[in-house]
């Protein structure tokens, strides 16, 4: 879990209506609804493969696991991340 204690699920994984855009669409993401400078936590040990501000995601942190799986944080403060 990569929040520091539970907090509500603004957005889930799968089919939603996208609330900017008006229209159904695919949510690859599950979105957090948390107060600004919650600490974010690695929901897994690995290396930053990126740390940037990514477009519609805003400044995302890209963590890539032993397995090769790659997390993104989206929307996150990057001096948050312990």
């Amino acid at each position: 879990y990569p929040l520091p204690k539970k907090y509500n699920i603004s957005s889930k994984f799968g089919a939603r209506y996208h609330p900017i855009k008006k229209k159904n669409s695919f949510h690859y993401g599950v979105d957090f609804a948390v107060p600004e400078g919650t600490n974010l936590i690695a929901v897994a040990n690995g290396i930053v493969v990126k740390s940037s501000l990514d477009g519609a995601n805003g400044y995302s942190i890209w963590l890539k696991d032993i397995n090769n799986i790659t997390y993104i944080y989206a929307h996150v403060n990057p001096y948050k991340m312990v």
